[in-house]
């Protein structure tokens, strides 16, 4: 229960520090217009189009590789031959 308290505080001072810069709004105008936050200056859309082309290709390949890496470990665990036991050939 004390951990559970702490970490909800600890998240709603951080959501408290971040309304106070307005983080989320110059997350927006970046995102949504280029602009950078604390300057005047904007990206052209061209280079926000390359930007977010260049994330989601990250994104994509870093996934992509994870799931790759998840069937293989998959493969091999499945692949490994059961143990074989030995049937004498003793006649009863």
């Amino acid at each position: 229960m004390k951990k559970a308290l702490t970490i909800l505080f600890l998240s709603l001072s951080a959501i408290l520090i971040l309304d106070s810069l307005n983080a989320v709004h110059a997350l927006m105008m970046f995102l949504l217009a280029g602009v950078i936050p604390g300057t005047n200056i904007a990206i052209s859309g061209d280079r926000m189009l390359e930007f977010f082309t260049l994330l989601i290709g990250f994104t994509l390949s870093r996934i992509t590789t994870h799931l790759i890496r998840l069937r293989t470990q998959q493969g091999e665990a499945n692949s490994v031959p059961r143990r074989r036991v030995r049937v004498s050939n003793a006649r009863a």
